[in-house]
């Protein structure tokens, strides 16, 4: 599982992972993100390059984003992304997990 701020903002992500199906073909490669930048070109990325399943945090129901908005810890809207970036998601992966 790779982890830890949001690892979508790594620039060498692709290359992380790559590097560990290389090193283990067996192993299974998992990312959690905040779903912000799933989009179909970035998940379409994350499936070549081996990675086999995404977690998505969650910091709560859409009250909690406006309230978070509200405080300048999170974007106008976030709560509207990641919703459509998780639904993108689930589009593309063929086994999902609730």
């Amino acid at each position: 599982m790779l982890t830890g701020g949001e690892v979508m903002v790594r620039k060498d992500l692709e290359c992380i992972v790559e590097y560990m199906r290389h090193k283990n073909k067996d192993i299974v490669i998992d990312i959690t993100t905040n779903a912000l930048l799933l989009t179909d070109e970035t998940i379409k990325t994350l499936q070549a390059c081996g990675i086999d399943e995404i977690s998505v945090s969650l910091d709560g129901p859409e009250a909690v984003y406006k309230k978070m908005s509200a405080e300048k810890m999170r974007t106008t809207g976030s709560y509207y992304i990641i919703f459509s970036g998780c639904v993108t998601a689930a589009s593309m992966w063929t086994e999902l997990w609730f």
